[in-house]
């Protein structure tokens, strides 16, 4: 497939204001309140590192900010769109974060899709169909009830072209952050840009450089090249 964006820089600026970053995704890209959580974790873990010392003190610190977390979550079928192969998606009113996926692997070996039966038009995964399957997920609970094997995601769609693009208007002050992730690795999506830094300031940089919101959406291609957009320009991304 080509990749996911036209041509511009990989990481940084590039024509008309607009920040990419490019990730070849093994495993999953996501957006919403699981992505929240995981920053949260990443930031306390890079500023305070003596309180993360042992694998069962780091497991509570995430159950922590995951129980954080369990309210006021980011309207994730009001904030974004879904296309998948060139086709909108209606995302269900009760979902805060969706993800794609590549492999049947999710934060620590959770199945996303779960093994139920998969009705058409879907079809079971598989690593070898030149497809990514997008599902969503509802709260902490649920994806507690994921990770136990005990539920799995609402499955939305399988395609080798996935984008997940926010709606004008949606980041704006008061609400909860948008972040996402890229095989676990979290990013802060605000106006300025997409932070990766555990160090960077939303609060400060939103004071020192007011404007309109940031457009932000996420590609991925078949092949799981992945891009994080954002642009300051209000018209959108593309």
């Amino acid at each position: 497939a080509a990749p996911a964006a036209d041509g511009a820089p990989a990481t940084g600026a590039a024509e008309g204001g607009k920040a990419k970053k490019e990730h070849l995704m093994c495993n999953y890209v996501s957006v919403g309140y699981d992505a929240k959580v995981a920053r949260m974790f990443h930031v306390k873990r890079e500023t305070k590192p003596h309180l993360f010392r042992h694998r069962a003190i780091n497991k509570a610190w995430y159950a922590y900010f995951g129980i954080r977390n369990m309210t006021g979550q980011l309207n994730v079928a009001k904030a974004f769109e879904l296309l998948i192969d060139g086709k909108e998606v209606t995302i269900p009113s009760a979902v805060r974060a969706l993800a794609v996926i590549n492999i049947p692997s999710y934060s620590g070996g959770a199945n996303l899709w779960g093994t139920g039966r998969t009705a058409a038009p879907l079809k079971a995964p598989s690593i070898c169909d030149g497809l990514v399957e997008v599902v969503g997920t509802y709260s902490t609970v649920h994806s507690l009830g994921i990770m136990m094997g005990l539920r799995w995601a609402e499955r939305l769609g399988q395609g080798n072209d996935v984008v997940i693009r926010l709606r004008p208007g949606c980041l704006v002050a008061g609400q909860p952050a948008l972040c996402a992730q890229v095989d676990g690795e979290p990013y802060l999506i605000d106006r300025n840009g997409i932070h990766e830094d555990a160090h960077y300031d939303a609060a400060h940089a939103a004071r020192a450089s007011p404007g309109p919101p940031a457009s932000f959406e996420i590609r991925v291609a078949h092949h799981a090249l992945s891009s994080l957009v954002r642009n300051d320009r209000a018209s959108g991304c593309c």
